[in-house]
């Protein structure tokens, strides 16, 4: 009797522990290529993997030897606050910011409602003008 019990508390227990580590909105880095004028873009997709609407805005941010802080230059519809609904996925279009080599894009989120917690992800460093293509012979 004590076995089907001790195993029924594992499967309960399981999916909280693996819910606590997934964040409710995902962002992830799909592309960078050029306009047909020669200008760096990026694509990120953001989702949704909640069934509750979030309210979502996103920044380009730049290093400097201490930290990384807002760039001075940043694309059309940053800052602004766009919906995601439940299961909604997004691509968004960035650009680089003005003159920066490195930089990243920081994304804020929260639930809708009034009195909701927001939280913020960071997508990895871009580097501009580095090959992601691998060298020969490696």
């Amino acid at each position: 009797m004590k076995t089907p019990l001790m195993l029924w508390l594992v499967v309960i227990a399981a999916p909280a522990m693996t819910a606590e580590l997934a964040t409710p909105i995902e962002l992830s880095l799909l592309a960078r290529t050029n306009t047909p004028s020669g200008k760096p873009i990026a694509y990120f997709r953001i989702a949704n993997t909640t069934m509750e609407p979030y309210y979502f805005y996103f920044q380009s941010q730049v290093p400097t030897d201490e930290r990384w802080h807002f760039a001075r230059t940043q694309s059309r519809g940053a800052a602004s606050a766009h919906t995601l609904y439940p299961g909604q996925t997004n691509i968004i279009q960035v650009t680089p910011p003005r003159g920066a080599d490195r930089w990243r894009l920081h994304l804020r989120y929260r639930p809708h409602g009034r009195n909701a917690r927001e939280a913020s992800l960071a997508s990895r460093e871009i580097i501009e003008n580095a090959s992601e293509e691998p060298l020969p012979g490696h």
